[in-house]
């Protein structure tokens, strides 16, 4: 199979593993009260981690946060040279969103997947 895109995007669940020769990457975030702290698991087929990462954001809105932990997600991935990846996270406004148009996100979402 020939793989056009830089990165392959599926949004997966916690049960299943990533499909074979494809990473999962879970990413979750610890709203504070002055920011937020967005961490990254990158793991295997068989569950071994083989990445992890965090950062603090200057977000406290807790979608917005969500949505600056699913970019961090996202550039992890790309920046560990995987080119399929299944993403997970807790939030139905971001991982939802992912599967409308992106015109229809609010603009302070749009301005973070962006």
């Amino acid at each position: 199979m020939m793989i056009e895109n830089p990165l392959c995007l599926l949004l997966g669940n916690l049960e299943k593993p990533p499909p074979s020769g494809w990473v999962k990457v879970n990413s979750d975030v610890c709203g504070k009260e002055l920011e937020s702290v967005v961490e990254s698991l990158v793991r295997d087929e068989s569950r071994k981690v083989l990445h992890a990462y965090s950062e603090r954001v200057d977000f406290v809105e807790p979608s917005i946060a969500e949505a600056a932990g699913l970019l961090a997600s996202i550039r992890t991935a790309i920046d560990c040279g995987h080119s399929c990846a299944v993403f997970e996270g807790d939030c139905l406004n971001v991982y939802g969103g992912l599967s409308t148009a992106l015109k229809d996100a609010t603009w302070d979402l749009q301005r973070i997947l962006t």
